[in-house]
């Protein structure tokens, strides 16, 4: 537990009792939360296991569940945190594939993550889950109400339809 994202939380944590703010639950907790989505989005390096020591550590008072965390360190490209959340979660990594035409760089594999988007069998989808075990994940196609959006198309999207196709060995 020498990464400088575990470092960087503990440095907070610990002085956690110290001042007058700390008195609130509630506040104490946001601002653990913050901390954690800062120490995320910045890009400090994590160990696998940091983030499963950090849940454990501060026995569930950080609000958010560790799929918002997920999806923030995909989104901000740390992919060092990515992986220790998968890890925390018991869970491959699910990567969608070259071929969706939504990704930032087409020739770059992109992880899976609740609230990502794609164009699925001709619809606007976004992911809304992941199954227990990991290998697939729910997408949702929704349609504009008045006052909200609601779900016109569920789709269960598995490992293999998402990664990309493997290319065939040239025959001589």
């Amino acid at each position: 537990m020498n990464s400088t994202a575990y470092q960087a939380f503990m440095s907070f944590y610990s002085g956690w009792g110290t001042d007058n703010w700390t008195h609130s639950w509630v506040r104490l907790n946001r601002h653990l939360a913050d901390s954690l989505r800062v120490i995320i989005s910045g890009g400090l390096r994590f160990d696998v296991a940091d983030f499963a020591e950090i849940m454990s550590m501060t026995s569930g008072h950080i609000p958010g569940d560790a799929e918002q965390y997920h999806a923030l360190a995909v989104k901000s490209g740390n992919k060092s945190a990515a992986t220790s959340i998968d890890t925390y979660m018991d869970r491959k990594t699910l990567y969608i594939g070259r071929r969706f035409l939504w990704t930032p760089d087409r020739h770059m594999l992109r992880r899976a993550h609740v609230g990502c988007c794609l164009i699925w069998n001709g619809d606007s989808t976004t992911i809304t889950s992941f199954s227990e075990d990991g290998e697939s994940v729910v997408a949702c196609a929704y349609q504009p109400h008045p006052d909200h959006y609601k779900v016109r198309r569920r789709y269960t999207i598995t490992r293999a339809d998402l990664s990309p196709p493997k290319p065939k060995p040239e025959q001589a």
